[in-house]
């Protein structure tokens, strides 16, 4: 996601698939299905890649106020999720953006117990085929995309 968020500065305050107990009530899951940044509240994040905005919704009790960013000319491609956002400006669904464009701010909307980033990432094909429901561990990916 570049500066200021990255793996490299930014600590991982829950790994994918951790508190199993607690993700099988609440989403039937066998644990977190994404990677938690932890940050202060309202720190700008950008867009970790090329694509459009698919979706930008309000979820209560999970995510809190969340955007999908989903590659572009590719059904099946991968899609990245930033959720417990507290605001994510102009940004609306249908936007391309391109990697670094600066989408949202850092939050502690919805089922949240502090200010973080939650990443979430569905591989190319991956859609709905996991016990995650499509979503992956995004640390490689992450890094993968940081060296860039």
């Amino acid at each position: 996601m570049l500066n200021p968020i990255t793996l490299l500065d930014t600590p991982v305050s829950q790994q994918f698939a951790e508190n199993p107990g607690y993700y099988q009530r609440v989403s039937g899951t066998p644990g977190h299905n994404g990677l938690d940044l932890a940050c202060g509240l309202a720190t700008q994040l950008y867009s970790p890649i090329e694509g459009v905005i698919s979706e930008l919704d309000v979820d209560p009790y999970g995510w809190g106020l969340y955007l999908k960013i989903s590659e572009i000319g590719n059904d099946n491609g991968q899609h990245y999720l930033l959720a417990h956002l507290s605001s994510v400006g102009d940004s609306k669904v249908g936007d391309q953006v391109v990697a670094g464009t600066p989408i949202a701010l850092s939050g502690s909307s919805g089922n949240s117990t502090g200010p973080h980033v939650h990443v979430g990432w569905r591989p190319n094909g991956a859609y709905r085929n996991t016990l995650y429901h499509g979503w992956c561990d995004p640390e490689g990916e992450l890094a993968r995309l940081q060296e860039g």
